[in-house]
């Protein structure tokens, strides 16, 4: 019986490894990636906002709100990046977080057509110094097998300015 379990165990793996084989993914790269910052994306019926849009320095998390007015559903993940608006520079810059490196599950997530989510955005102001200024979230989604990166602005103010 123990070798007929694992005989029927490898053959599901062999077949699995010849159909992973046969339906090669190499064809389905991304086609394109918007940034909605700069060009116009057909997609547009995807949204993503921060609310409320302004925290203080000490917040440890933010709420982003997404948003599917599209006919298809969209996919995403748990996975983001935060970007500061440097404006001695004039430009936006990563944020790094020092002696810690930030994980993330690995999973999708499935918004219906015509729904919406909110999604905890984790800040770890333990370590990062979140000075006022403008930041935003980058995110990446799926819709119809395109790929797009959407772009959320918030204000971080001094602890002290918001009750």
């Amino acid at each position: 019986m123990k070798r007929i379990l694992i005989c029927l165990f490898w053959g599901v793996c062999i077949c699995g490894i010849i159909y992973c084989g046969c339906t090669n993914s190499s064809s389905k790269t991304k086609d394109y990636i918007f940034n909605v910052d700069t060009i116009q994306s057909p997609f547009s019926c995807v949204e993503m906002n921060v609310v409320p849009n302004e925290y203080a320095s000490n917040d440890s998390k933010i709420s982003l709100v997404i948003g599917n007015n599209c006919s298809s559903s969209v996919i995403y993940g748990y996975d983001y990046s935060l970007e500061y608006y440097n404006a001695q520079k004039g430009q936006w810059e990563d944020i790094v977080y020092k002696d810690v490196n930030i994980v993330f599950d690995l999973i999708a997530i499935e918004l219906n057509p015509h729904a919406s989510d909110t999604l905890d955005i984790c800040l770890y102001p333990k370590y990062h110094k979140f000075i006022p200024g403008m930041y935003r979230v980058v995110k990446e989604f799926k819709i119809e097998n395109k790929e797009i990166v959407l772009k959320a602005d918030f204000f971080v103010m001094d602890k002290l300015a918001i009750n």
